[in-house]
């Protein structure tokens, strides 16, 4: 593993870490933003990770189903797209034929989840612990293939 898959397994876990024990510091939002910043169109991939782990289609999602499964996984992509990245509200929510209250409201109802240890928020940190991980699993391939590239020059 070289130094670059070395940062980012260390500050994936260190994000990991900090969620777990609710530690709230600005060097977390910092180290989340460098995450989400390293790839590219991440708020694309959120949306398929919500879409592949909820077995959600794009239609549903835009629907105006309110059959829970659809909810959550509304819900599961407007946080996820909060956490890591900086799109607005307002573009979150288009993402799925949403509006910006739309998005807020889902942001608002997670936030009181949390607030009483709601069995969804458990189910929230376990799938952003398995976004996290998808998304250094294709850092540390970016990087091989990079370094496979550079060898062939």
């Amino acid at each position: 593993m070289n130094q670059i898959s070395k940062f980012y397994k260390i500050l994936t876990d260190l994000i990991l870490i900090c969620e777990a024990a609710d530690i709230v510091h600005p060097a977390l939002s910092k180290a989340k933003i460098h995450l989400s910043s390293s790839n590219h169109d991440l708020i694309y991939k959120i949306l398929y990770f919500v879409k592949i782990t909820s077995n959600i289609s794009q239609e549903a999602l835009e629907s105006d189903d309110r059959y829970t499964p659809v909810v959550k996984a509304r819900r599961l992509f407007f946080n996820l797209a909060k956490e890591f990245t900086d799109v607005s509200l307002e573009k979150i929510g288009g993402m799925i034929s949403k509006d910006h209250s739309t998005t807020y409201y889902g942001l608002k109802k997670m936030k009181e989840f949390w607030e009483t240890n709601d069995p969804e928020w458990q189910e929230y940190q376990q799938y952003k612990k398995l976004f996290l991980l998808q998304i250094e699993i294709k850092a540390n391939n970016d990087i091989e293939e990079t370094d496979e590239e550079k060898k062939n020059l």
